[in-house]
């Protein structure tokens, strides 16, 4: 289930066992914020790259600059210490160019991360610290 970015989302509970149903849960409620954005900086590149993330470590923001040389798929994850996949930044088709990846620290604790972008035949991966 993928949730819109800047929604709000409802909702409540109630229990079930052999003796019947419980009453309904106050209402809970969250609003989805953006998780993250990618813009093409109009400049070419020669060459795959992957820049550490500035700065590092972040508080509220962070940012990420990657070209590509050529148009291709592209994706670039964020990863926690164990490998698990926590964001998905990026996953489509970008031309040659390029691009910086703005992050925040809204949707991570506090923790070290890793961020791979993948494009074409590339790959390459770094580290960032989130500190709230």
């Amino acid at each position: 289930l993928k949730l819109d970015y800047f929604s709000s989302y409802f909702w409540r509970v109630r229990g079930h066992n052999s003796t019947g149903y419980s009453d309904w849960s106050n209402f809970w409620s969250f609003e989805t914020e953006e998780e993250g954005y990618v813009e093409d900086l109009n400049t070419q590149s020669d060459s795959y790259y992957l820049n550490d993330n500035v700065p590092n470590p972040f508080v509220n923001t962070t940012s990420i600059e990657f070209g590509v040389p050529k148009s291709c798929f592209v994706s670039l994850n964020i990863y926690n210490e164990i490998g698990i996949l926590v964001s998905k930044v990026i996953s489509e088709n970008l031309n040659s160019g390029t691009y910086r990846a703005v992050l925040s620290a809204n949707d991570f604790v506090n923790g070290v991360y890793y961020y791979r972008l993948q494009a074409g035949n590339y790959s390459a991966m770094k580290k960032l610290v989130v500190v709230k």
